[in-house]
């Protein structure tokens, strides 16, 4: 702007419209809330879980170290990384974050577009991972003790592959629960179940979460073509914040949930 003049400037002839006033005495009364969540501000009152479907990591790993929201999570669940044994894990390597839980697509009876890696941060308190568990069908179910950083809290991140039917994941899941919550108060099971839940949840998983009294939390789309694959089910009492995030690199768009302190 340096160098500009106004020619003929009467400040006399500045109006103000009646409805810019009237906009911005609704704005002071009603401000404007972000349409995006920020998961920084639970940074200090919550423990943030996340759940995402990267499609593949293996491809979109600098994506990943990019965004500054989801490296706001305690812990991160991703799923289809499609990494192989061979692959070197430095590759996946996050600034302030340590894995602490491994799945490759390589596995025997796992289909090539699986694998699930599990991050948490460097600043959290340890974590005991359990191994992850595969089916012969190819699901791939992760446990994560989580109770040295939420007392009596366990996190199952799920990925089941679409040609598997949602009751043999119930079935499997169902077994891992009940085990968990003999030494767990709290559970949080979150991932792709590949079973549309847009029009509410499947017969079969409407009556798992019903044994072990789980609220799914998701309510929006989760993918790119309006279905909600991915969910959240939990025990933890409410208030839980919980929601979807946007990304563009993969047709699964991230859960999150936040675990208050």
């Amino acid at each position: 702007m340096a160098g500009l003049h106004l020619l003929d400037f009467d400040p006399k002839k500045i109006r103000v419209s009646p409805k810019v006033k009237q906009e911005m005495e609704r704005l002071r009364q009603e401000p404007v809330v972000p349409c995006l969540t920020d998961l920084q501000q639970f940074s200090t009152t919550g423990f943030v879980i996340v759940f995402h479907n990267s499609r593949p990591l293996h491809k979109h790993i600098a994506d990943l170290r990019a965004d500054r929201n989801l490296l706001q999570a305690s812990l991160m669940f991703i799923f289809e990384t499609w990494e192989h044994e061979q692959d070197d894990l430095e590759h996946y390597k996050i600034a302030d974050f340590t894995v602490v839980a491994r799945n490759t697509a390589s596995v025997k009876g796992c289909c090539s577009h699986a694998g699930t890696l599990v991050y948490t941060r460097d600043h959290s308190l340890p974590f005991s991972s359990s191994a992850s568990q595969k089916c012969s069908s190819g699901i791939e179910i992760t446990v994560v003790d989580a109770s040295t950083s939420v007392r009596g809290l366990v996190v199952v991140g799920i990925y089941c592959p679409p040609h598997v039917s949602i009751t043999v994941l119930c079935a499997e899941l169902r077994a891992v629960i009940q085990q968990e919550l003999t030494s767990h108060t709290h559970v949080i099971i979150g991932g792709d179940f590949n079973s549309d839940a847009s029009r509410g949840l499947p017969r079969p998983l409407q009556e798992f979460g019903e044994q072990f009294s789980l609220q799914q939390l998701i309510k929006d789309p989760t993918t790119d073509y309006d279905s909600t694959l991915d969910l959240v089910l939990t025990n933890v009492p409410e208030p839980t914040p919980a929601g979807v995030l946007e990304l563009w690199y993969s047709d699964h768009k991230p859960c999150w949930i936040v675990y208050l302190y």
